[in-house]
């Protein structure tokens, strides 16, 4: 007898339209055509676009399978797509541009930014790495402790984790008598502190976070917001997790706190909106494809428009390319069997942890 597939339950709407604003923002910070100018406006962006996805992943995370059952699943929805999608490009690259299957099947088995040439892919099997150890730890209950512990847990997680992130950047090594210049560790391992304290965090107020809204939520949205702009305004600290920047431990992370929280309060505000709230929550539903889809499209749109139309609208246009595409192949990956086995998970049995979200 067939096991039985988990009966759908209500999705939390502003969960996904936060995570539609936080990837619309990814791939407009993939535009670098707009910030040679503007590299501030950057700055704010990449502060906090990636450690929202870590900050949210942690809040919907559900104990229950064992870490096992947990690894399997995860791999399904992250490493899947991943190695499918990076194993078409490289036999396409070996059949039409002559490259070695060797060479791409190194770069993809060490999967960082500096290694892949899709680079925004690098982010998958980083999470997956990161969601592994923060459910290890969320078994062996490191939330549950005295209040001051668990303090400690995240303090020493997000400063001990800040302060790594450079380490592997740029390094000398000697290998086999040759020397060459490691930047970043395969599947990005050197950035896990630093991406475990933003998860961890994340579930450790997964309660008010999945919270409904009321007139008190809507208050401190807007306070939220407020305070995002002020600090943006008077502190210039950022972080770049790929890039391996970290500008203070103690401003860049309170930079992407107050970035998340603004990410938050703002969809809080609009996923009830009657057209907007519906498109960024798709959005959010798509993130993955778009993660993984939106760079050549953008790109190739950016070169396509810009000498026709200029700066401002082909910037714009390639924008929404870069959204608009890889949603379309997720629309059509869920109604297509072949796409779907090959990009989507498999539907989960019904067990204690099974949630949508």
């Amino acid at each position: 007898m067939a096991e039985p597939t988990v009966p759908p339950t209500p999705r939390h709407a502003h969960i996904d339209v936060a995570k539609g604003i936080g990837i619309a923002l990814v791939v407009l910070g993939h535009g670098w055509w707009l910030f040679d100018a503007r590299p501030r406006l950057l700055d704010v962006i990449t502060s906090f676009h990636l450690p929202i996805f870590l900050f949210l992943s942690g809040a919907l995370l559900r104990p229950g399978r064992s870490w096992a059952e947990f690894a399997a699943g995860r791999a399904q929805a992250l490493l899947k797509p991943y190695f499918t999608v990076l194993l078409a490009l490289a036999v396409a690259a070996v059949a039409l541009r002559g490259q070695r299957f060797i060479d791409r099947a190194a770069a993809m088995l060490y999967g960082n930014g500096e290694t892949l040439t899709w680079i925004p892919m690098w982010f998958l099997p980083y999470t997956w790495l990161v969601m592994l150890a923060t459910y290890w730890l969320i078994q062996r209950r490191a939330l549950a402790g005295h209040a001051m512990a668990r303090a400690a847990l995240l303090l020493a997680l997000a400063w001990g984790g800040a302060l790594a992130v450079p380490l592997a950047w740029n390094l000398p090594v000697s290998l086999f008598g040759q020397q060459i210049i490691v930047r970043g560790l395969p599947f990005s391992v050197d950035l896990l502190p630093i991406g475990c304290f933003f998860m961890l965090l994340g579930h450790a107020l997964r309660g008010r976070v999945l919270a409904d809204t009321g007139r008190a939520t809507r208050i401190a949205c807007w306070a939220a917001l407020l305070v995002f702009l002020a600090w943006h305004a008077l502190v210039p600290a950022s972080l770049d997790l790929n890039l391996r920047r970290y500008d203070d431990p103690l401003l860049s992370t309170v930079a992407a706190l107050v970035g998340i929280a603004a990410a938050l309060a703002v969809a809080r505000l609009l996923a009830p909106a009657p057209w907007l709230g519906p498109v960024l929550g798709y959005l959010g539903k798509a993130s993955l494809f778009i993660l993984i889809f939106h760079q050549p499209v953008q790109t190739a749109a950016w070169h396509a428009l810009h000498p026709s139309l200029g700066t401002a609208p082909a910037a714009l246009l390639a924008w929404l390319a870069g959204l608009a595409v890889p949603t379309l192949l997720f629309a059509v990956a869920g109604r297509v069997a072949p796409l779907r086995a090959l990009l989507l998970p498999a539907p989960r049995a019904a067990g204690p942890d099974a949630r949508r979200n």
